[in-house]
């Protein structure tokens, strides 16, 4: 037991609609459309309770490829100072005559298994 006083000690929050954007090449005051990424996002994160965040996939920059989903997570996992979940909407992809969001859905499954 650890007497903290008049604080509070409250579980971690998690933020469920954070979005991340990452700049490369790019320093702090760039103008650009980039916003903030993964490190400076999660410290901001981390220093108002939140312990975990779900970074939301950009609509103008689709996680649309399990390449692109590992990509993504090994630069969150780089880069974060705190937990980061991905989320990614998963379609059937009629146009092109395939159903990538299964094979997706199976890739990552077995990359979680290893």
């Amino acid at each position: 037991v650890r007497d903290v006083g008049d604080l509070v000690i409250l579980p971690g929050v998690v933020d469920a609609g954070a979005r991340f954007g990452e700049c490369p090449g790019l320093g702090p005051g760039s103008h650009s459309d980039c916003w903030e990424g993964f490190e400076t996002g999660t410290k901001a994160a981390a220093a108002g309770g939140i312990t975990t965040t779900i970074d939301l996939a950009s609509l103008d920059a689709p996680l649309e490829r399990a390449n692109d989903v590992r990509g993504r997570a090994a630069l969150a996992a780089r880069s974060a100072a705190i937990d980061v979940a991905l989320a990614i909407r998963l379609e059937a992809d009629e146009a092109r005559g395939g159903a990538p969001a299964e094979k997706m859905s199976a890739a990552l499954a077995a990359r979680a298994a290893e």
